[in-house]
């Protein structure tokens, strides 16, 4: 049975034994991940679990600082992680920074829909 917990720190989902990161909270720039979070062993980072673009981040919820995006500049993982999706890894930027579309003027985007762009 998987649930959802919250702690100071990280937002996990626990499935039987062990513990997925979802979300890390921190005033830094580094995202250290322990062994080990409330008794259980961790294995998995979810995806998104770092981006700044979450479409219900848990920062919402708890008006605490999400560790992601831009502001992260390391991540410390435990030998405990058994799995990781490729992006986290591979990707230093949003997915946003290069959209021709998000830099356009003021406007633009109901100006795209009186042309038809959508």
């Amino acid at each position: 049975m998987e649930q959802r917990q919250k702690n100071k720190e990280f937002e996990i989902k626990v499935n039987g034994d062990s513990a997925i990161i979802l979300r890390c909270f921190s005033y830094g720039e580094s995202a250290v991940i322990p062994q080990k979070i409330d008794g259980y062993r961790v294995t998995e980072i979810a995806p998104y679990a770092f981006s700044a673009h979450m479409d219900h981040p848990p920062e919402e919820e708890t008006g605490q600082d999400a560790l992601c995006g831009e502001r992260l500049e390391e991540i410390v993982l435990p030998d405990t992680i058994e799995k990781i999706v490729e992006e986290m890894m591979t990707t230093t930027k949003s997915e946003r920074t290069t959209r021709v579309i998000d830099f356009d003027q003021d406007a633009s985007m109901e100006q795209k829909k009186r042309e038809g762009y959508f």
